[in-house]
């Protein structure tokens, strides 16, 4: 676990969805079953800590390659809000502090990607699918854990 994780230092981190403009599906995630926070859950297209010296944009560049495959220029991500958020929780029997401020950005794809070809990191990703964005609302709107 991140010390930052462990002992609930504020710290930046990334947000990046991916939204195809044709379809208006949002691909998510399946996060893998070992990861430190939120095992198993589906969560957003990709995400992850700024790195010290590092921009936001920078970080949303490198995760998004990381964790998908998919690399992108600058101009590709749109920068949305920035949400403050401070949680906490147990997860594998390890106390989690997450307090961080998440930069979120939009990437709009012109058409879908087909699935098989992003590149997972398994360490972090365990699949990914695409929701139409009503689902991901009322799934949210539903605090539906699935």
């Amino acid at each position: 676990v991140c010390p930052c994780l462990r002992d609930g230092d504020w710290h930046q981190a990334v947000h990046v969805w991916l939204l195809v403009e044709s379809t208006k599906e949002l691909l998510v995630q399946r996060r893998a079953r070992d990861k430190d926070s939120w095992p198993g859950r589906w969560d957003i297209s990709s995400a992850g800590h700024v790195e010290a010296g590092q921009t936001c944009i920078e970080a949303a560049r490198r995760e998004l390659e990381e964790e998908l495959g998919v690399s992108l220029p600058e101009e590709a991500f749109l920068p949305c809000f920035v949400y403050k958020q401070a949680y906490e929780n147990t997860f594998h029997g390890k106390h989690f502090v997450n307090n961080e401020f998440d930069f979120v950005y939009l990437v709009v794809l012109s058409s879908r990607k087909p699935l098989q070809d992003y590149q997972l990191q398994k360490e972090e990703v365990e699949e990914v699918r695409y929701m139409d964005f009503r689902e991901v609302q009322a799934s949210l709107a539903s605090k539906d854990p699935n």
